[in-house]
């Protein structure tokens, strides 16, 4: 099975995916989150992350939200 490396690290700056981001507005009071909107697909053991949300606060990663389409 391929296995992918996630981008994202907490604590990294804004500035690193600035323009694969799209804001979600005021969803938390104080940070910013994002829509990760890049041309890249991730996957995670197989299953392919249909969104993934980004936390910034004082523009450092705080969160990383990753939304999986499972079927059971």
């Amino acid at each position: 099975m391929k296995k992918h490396k996630f981008p994202f690290k907490l604590g990294m700056q804004y500035e690193n995916w600035e323009f694969d981001l799209e804001p979600i507005p005021d969803k938390y009071k104080g940070r910013d989150s994002y829509k990760y909107i890049g041309k890249e697909q991730f996957y995670y053991y197989g299953i392919e992350v249909k969104e993934i949300e980004l936390t910034f606060e004082l523009d450092i990663l705080v969160e990383v939200t990753y939304n999986l389409d499972i079927l059971l």
